[in-house]
């Protein structure tokens, strides 16, 4: 999450030898930073609707990417269906719909991800305590069966946070 040098080929190399793998005949390394906040510009550009990655719609927390390009692919077929093609119409209709499907969302998981990532004592602690239940949640994200939204909004989700382990 830091623009610094981190050495990933040496990271790879030092990995590889401690598995036992000391000779490489040949190992291609593609890759580029995941955006993970959306565009400020409009999402629509002509007949162009940006998806997924290209859109900046990405999880905050974890990266993961597929589940909102999917979403938002989704979303752009729904606003060229109900638009009849009509170019203009679609890129309003494309540009409302992501804001309220998924840019609330993204909104609220960039607040836990900021937590998550800046704070790294209420992190550990919170995983200390709640680990499980942390980990299950942010799956079910994944998954499409809450969202970071509804969960910040939901005052029985920060209850659950004080109450017993889950594994215990």
């Amino acid at each position: 999450l830091h623009r610094t040098n981190i050495n990933l080929p040496g990271k790879l190399e030092n990995y590889l030898r401690s598995i036992g793998i000391n000779s490489i005949l040949k190992c291609e390394k593609h890759g580029h930073l995941i955006p993970l906040a959306p565009r400020t510009e409009p999402l629509a550009r002509g007949r162009i609707l940006l998806v997924g990655d290209a859109a900046g719609l990405a999880d905050p927390v974890t990266a993961e990417g597929i589940s909102y390009a999917i979403q938002s692919g989704q979303l752009a077929a729904t606003a060229l269906a109900e638009c009849n093609l009509d170019v203009s119409r679609v890129a309003k209709n494309y540009q409302a719909l992501v804001a309220k499907k998924i840019l609330r969302d993204l909104r609220a998981g960039r607040f836990l991800a900021k937590i998550l990532y800046q704070f790294p004592r209420i992190r550990n602690c919170a995983f200390r305590w709640q680990g499980q239940r942390l980990t299950d949640f942010v799956a079910a994200v994944a998954m499409g069966e809450t969202s970071y939204a509804d969960a910040l909004q939901n005052p029985a989700t920060y209850l659950k946070m004080f109450g017993p382990r889950k594994d215990g």
